[in-house]
């Protein structure tokens, strides 16, 4: 394979609806955002004495921005109106806030294990409820999508 027919694959890559590869621009993004929760939550706890549960909060709202903008653009390349995707958005991550306190307290409460495991159970679990919820709600292309083969003509 030559380097101008790699580039332009690559591209096509770029700019692909397959379910494949949105779940590895996802997964881009979604790295970039497990950083930004991590590094935060470990400085509030470090820095500031916080308990866990409440700066894994912290750092799942410093996360958000770069996680909605990413996905919304990159990954899944949503054409809907930015309140509409912006408040499925919201929701979900509203929920999964939930999800990732109550996955903190069952680390550290419950099992009594060091914070930075239930970080990573969060890391892993939130992501697959996410792809799942982001791709057939919060960013799902809405209305009938025809192909041009099935466009009206004029008579």
């Amino acid at each position: 394979m030559t380097f101008s027919r790699f580039t332009g694959w690559l591209a096509r890559q770029a700019v692909s609806d397959r379910l494949l590869v949105k779940a590895i621009r996802f997964g881009l993004v979604g790295v970039l955002s497990g950083a930004i929760f991590s590094v935060v939550t470990a400085l509030f706890v470090r820095l500031a004495g916080t308990d866990p549960k409440l700066a894994s909060v912290a750092g799942y709202l410093a996360s958000m921005p770069l996680n909605f903008v990413g996905n919304r653009r990159f990954s899944f390349r949503s054409a809907g109106s930015l309140a509409g995707d912006l408040t499925r958005f919201a929701l979900l991550h509203t929920f999964n806030i939930l999800l990732t306190v109550l996955s903190m307290g069952v680390v550290v409460d419950l099992l009594r294990l060091h914070y930075a495991v239930g970080m990573v159970g969060a890391i892993i679990l939130v992501p697959l409820v996410n792809f799942a919820a982001m791709n057939w709600w919060v960013f799902r292309r809405r209305g009938i999508q025809r192909e041009p083969s099935q466009s009206v003509r004029p008579k």
